[in-house]
């Protein structure tokens, strides 16, 4: 009986004597706990829990019977069971006593054994029933835990499965032995094939025929590896239309890491596949004619070149007289003419072989040291040389001759652009002044300024433009093809310089280049 020590028996008598023979009776097997009256034992209820509650009918402020009601109304003890034992013998009080709701009802006088025994059983079916009901309720929240996860899955499969029914995406789901075991709807929309007319058949029967078999094993040994593939395809649908689709295939393993299936997602990009086509055909195009172009210019170069050469040799020729006196001096200034129109000419034949190598991103930098001061004063007098006519109130304002990196001709040429373009548009009492400073971050800051008659923000948005001046071609002064500035720009930029334009009509011009650090070798 040592396992039943731990059990709490409470017994509720007014009599001493019989209050404690019952206690001292089940004291070897229980730990008991007594009360002389309802109101003690009630308070004994409400902060202990007993395994059996032992009852006498008679009580001084309440019979056992009204206490027995109660703590089953009540629930006090949790259900344990409750036992009368008491002098009378009467059957009704035995009806009153299980009506109340007792468990069992012994009279007295009473064999020890026999109440030990009845209390043994009625605290052993009460473990038991306790027991079983703590592993009902565990097996009643499990199974609640479970209805609640399968009802959360089954929601999630709802919602997966409306997401892959309503996708705008085809999908489709292959086994291992490469049959297909599911296609949406949308896969039956794009190809034209129903489930019943793909289920169970090799993907091989939407072979279009462009992707090669060696692009196919390259597929196949990325997912059987475990790896997700991504690529496109060409489908054959069922009218044989083709349609390209961008696809995705990832492997689908179970809980072992083994792989079951292939889902494969695809979308279609048939639209985006033709303007890709159709771009490219349009590059292409665009390609030729800029071949065709280049043919021409250099075509046109190679013609005009020569005989201009020609025409400006011969004129110098004349001009020296070498065989004799010409006669009438008229004859030196029209062969000076010519030999100034040829040499125009030459440059402007020059600016549109510069210009279509540059567009074509074939204009060649080399990557020299020079100095500075050095480029501006060889682009000077050449720009000096080219027009006689021109404003020569020229000022350098320099301080120190860096040196930078870069290709030293181009460098002149670019300069000696701008240099005649300013000194053009700048009139002969007007001024141009180039200077050098220190930029931000350590660049370099060439300037190109003038006080000519400006240009308005219209203009200036739209001179950088090539073949763009702002005169009118009928009224214009200056002949040229406007292709100055723009050249310039371009040239500087090849070497990851920036030239900008600031101009206000009637005030001039400033064009600043702006050298990088990474140009600099020495300040």
């Amino acid at each position: 009986m040592s396992d039943q020590i731990t059990s709490n028996v409470l017994v509720v008598d007014d009599d001493c004597v019989s209050l404690h023979l019952v206690s001292s009776i089940l004291a070897p097997h229980y730990d008991v706990h007594t009360a002389d009256c309802a109101r003690i034992a009630i308070q004994n209820i409400q902060y202990h829990r007993y395994d059996i509650i032992i009852l006498d009918v008679e009580m001084p402020d309440t019979n056992g019977f009204q206490l027995c009601k109660l703590i089953r109304a009540t629930n006090l003890n949790g259900g344990a069971p409750i036992i009368f034992i008491s002098s009378s013998d009467k059957p009704e009080d035995k009806v009153a006593g299980f009506r109340s709701g007792c468990d069992d009802y012994i009279t007295k006088p009473f064999i020890s054994d026999e109440i030990i025994c009845r209390i043994k059983n009625h605290v052993e079916h009460y473990h038991l029933k306790t027991a079983l009901e703590t592993k009902v309720s565990e097996r009643t929240v499990a199974l609640s835990d479970e209805i609640e996860r399968r009802r959360v899955a089954e929601i999630q499969y709802k919602k997966l499965f409306t997401a892959i029914t309503q996708s705008p995406l085809s999908i489709m789901i292959v086994g291992t032995n490469g049959l297909i075991e599911y296609v949406n709807p949308q896969f039956t929309r794009t190809t034209g094939y129903t489930p019943d007319e793909s289920i169970g058949r090799n993907p091989r029967f939407l072979k279009s025929g462009y992707t090669l078999p060696e692009e196919y094993d390259v597929m196949w040994g990325c997912i059987t590896s475990g790896n997700i593939w991504t690529g496109v395809f060409c489908t054959l649908c069922k009218d044989l239309s083709e349609l390209w689709e961008n696809v995705t295939i990832a492997p689908v393993a179970d809980d072992n890491n083994i792989i079951t299936h292939y889902i494969a997602i695809k979308e279609n990009i048939t639209k985006q596949k033709k303007i890709e086509n159709e771009f490219l055909a349009t590059k292409e195009i665009a390609k030729s004619a800029e071949r065709a172009k280049e043919s021409f210019i250099q075509m046109i170069s190679h013609e005009l070149r020569t005989p201009l050469n020609s025409i400006i040799g011969f004129a110098d020729l004349i001009s020296m007289e070498p065989y004799g006196p010409l006669g009438d001096p008229r004859y030196q200034e029209y062969s000076k003419r010519i030999s100034e129109s040829g040499r125009r000419h030459l440059e402007m034949i020059k600016q549109l072989i510069d210009l279509s190598l540059l567009s074509a991103g074939r204009y060649t930098v080399s990557d020299d040291l020079f100095a500075i001061e050095e480029a501006i004063n060889f682009a000077l007098k050449s720009a000096l040389q080219n027009d006689k006519s021109i404003c020569h109130n020229i000022t350098l304002d320099i301080n120190g001759s860096p040196l930078i990196r870069g290709d030293q001709k181009v460098f002149e040429h670019a300069l000696s652009n701008l240099i005649l373009n300013a000194a053009v548009f700048t009139p002969e009492e007007g001024r141009v002044v180039i200077s050098i400073n220190c930029g931000w971050r350590g660049s370099l800051v060439v300037t190109i300024s003038d006080n000519g008659p400006g240009m308005s923000d219209s203009d200036l948005k739209r001179v950088l433009e090539p073949f763009t001046q702002v005169d009118d071609i009928l009224t214009r002064s200056v002949n040229g093809l406007g292709l100055g500035l723009p050249l310039s720009k371009l040239m500087f930029e090849l070497h990851g310089c920036s030239l900008k334009l600031e101009s206000y009509a009637g005030r001039g011009t400033n064009v600043i280049i702006r050298i990088p650090k990474d140009r600099i070798i020495s300040m």
